[in-house]
């Protein structure tokens, strides 16, 4: 099944989609073509040379966004061949232009690439104008059979196409 709604309450839009393998929505102030403008705004502030400025004027986007995976392994696969996993993630955060502020956080239970496994992820990314500071911790990364990373911790902080990256 595939359920698509949106509706406007006090001024805030809410769209959400609800399938047999993910629910999501986004809420708030938001115009939905304008979306990855937005977000190529603030990325564009990390790394200039990767994400373009947006051509056009990004209007008020002031919006909050939660997305929860049941079982997409199979779906994931359709990107990489290499890429599994996702299954039961959940995915939030929020998008505030006129405050300059940008979050996400992630909960993966696992995932493998390439062979790679990574086993209960845990992202944490906060944004504002100039930079943006992320934590990932991982109980397990597994190279091969018998090379494990256990309680992998990774600290990014990312300005003008620098990152300092911290692995512990």
């Amino acid at each position: 099944y595939f359920t698509l709604n949106s509706f406007i309450d006090s001024g805030r839009k809410t769209l959400s989609i609800e399938s047999n393998e993910v629910q999501g929505n986004i809420t708030g102030h938001f115009k939905i073509l304008e979306l990855p403008g937005a977000f190529n705004l603030f990325l564009n502030r990390y790394y200039p040379a990767y994400f373009k400025d947006p051509a056009y004027n990004i209007g008020d986007q002031d919006f909050s966004f939660l997305v929860k995976t049941k079982l997409v392994n199979d779906y994931v696969k359709l990107f990489d061949k290499r890429l599994s996993g996702f299954d039961n993630s959940v995915f939030s955060g929020n998008l505030r232009l006129a405050q300059n502020e940008f979050n996400i956080n992630a909960v993966v239970p696992q995932f493998s690439y390439d062979g790679k496994s990574f086993e209960s992820i845990e992202l944490t990314g906060k944004g504002n104008r100039d930079s943006l500071n992320t934590v990932i911790s991982v109980k397990d990364v597994g190279i091969s059979d018998s090379l494990h990373f256990p309680n992998t911790k990774l600290v990014l902080s990312s300005s003008n196409d620098i990152s300092n990256i911290s692995l512990s």
